[in-house]
């Protein structure tokens, strides 16, 4: 996905979001705030980690558990970047993401995301 940073409040529009992602998801985001996003808990930790990115200027990569399933399971592995016209201000940020299985959104109960800043 392609997400276009803006600023005073941070928000991201999704520019570009993968056919198969929205498939997954249940959601189509391409045009749309991800703050616009049905509530939940997913949304909220995709949220946490574009903000670490834009706010620090560093490529992460990211996994997310469920702790709620018996053993805790990995849903998800992500990896955003930043991407900045003028060298120092993030203006996009380009992500990629693998899930481990199809689940919805509203099983995952008990997530939660590790976030590991990236050597620039």
């Amino acid at each position: 996905s392609l997400f276009e940073v803006l600023r005073d409040p941070m928000r991201f529009r999704a520019r570009v979001h993968g056919t198969r992602m929205s498939e997954h998801l249940g959601h189509e985001f391409t045009g749309k705030f991800l703050d616009e996003a049905p509530p939940n808990k997913y949304y909220n930790l995709v949220l946490t980690h574009l903000t670490d990115v834009a706010t620090h200027a560093r490529p992460s990569f990211a996994w997310l558990v469920d702790q709620a399933r018996e053993p805790p399971t990995m849903e998800s592995e992500s990896l955003v970047l930043p991407l900045s016209r003028d060298g120092d201000t993030v203006d996009y940020l380009i992500s990629a993401a693998v899930h481990h299985r199809r689940f919805s959104l509203n099983e995952v109960t008990d997530p939660v995301q590790h976030i590991v800043p990236l050597p620039v």
